[in-house]
């Protein structure tokens, strides 16, 4: 609900993995030509189970920087110095990743601001993250200026999480900012929408979340 605020000392959300393997090598992205990898969905491509895709600072745009998945890999995509130099810029297309394919806490994001991400349909679901059946491991995020859209209009239609969409998981949920997100004609949440799965609230963390 607008200007509402809700705090919470804890988390969880949890779930479970796309690709190839050997355990515990790190695959650099960046911006810059002396990166073998510039978009994260190439470095989550050549990752191997148990490996981290480590982002370097910078603003990610475009083909490759939204509609980001992990096929199901337990990885983790982090950026090398946290979400204020790191950021995915949806640009008002898409959202930066879907979660539908198994993955579970080991399959991890952290360490990034999104924003601009933009969902639209009869019923539109994550404007910045979607969470199906699955239950990754979402932390240090600051989640900012996405939207769902119902362009549909009509009865039966809505959208749902303007910032994350979340749907039979048991994600791990740990230090968000989502706020300053919209569910335009929407019944489930403007920053972000749970239905189904069990929760845990556990004492551990502070995350935020406004409209």
């Amino acid at each position: 609900m607008k200007g509402q605020a809700l705090f919470l000392w804890a988390v969880t959300v949890i779930l479970t993995t796309c690709g190839p393997a050997l355990w515990g090598a790190t695959v650099d992205v960046g911006i810059g030509p002396e990166y073998t990898y510039h978009t994260i969905q190439d470095g989550i491509n050549a990752s191997s189970d148990g490996d981290t895709v480590l982002v370097h600072d910078g603003t990610y745009t475009g083909s490759g920087n939204k509609n980001m998945d992990f096929c199901g890999k337990p990885i983790t995509v982090r950026s090398e110095n946290g979400p204020l130099v790191t950021i995915i810029d949806l640009e008002n297309s898409g959202r930066a990743f879907n979660f539908h394919t198994g993955e579970d806490s080991t399959s991890v994001v952290s360490g990034f601001s999104i924003t601009r991400g933009s969902i639209s349909g009869s019923s539109a679901r994550g404007g910045a993250i979607y969470i199906s059946n699955t239950s990754p491991t979402l932390s240090n995020l600051i989640i900012t200026k996405c939207v769902t859209t119902n362009g549909t209009g009509g009865t039966g239609y809505s959208s749902y999480g303007g910032g994350i969409y979340i749907e039979n998981s048991s994600s791990a949920l740990v230090n968000l900012i989502v706020s300053g997100n919209v569910a335009t004609n929407g019944v489930g949440g403007t920053g972000a929408r749970a239905y189904g799965g069990v929760y845990t609230l556990l004492l551990v963390h502070q995350y935020l979340i406004t409209s």
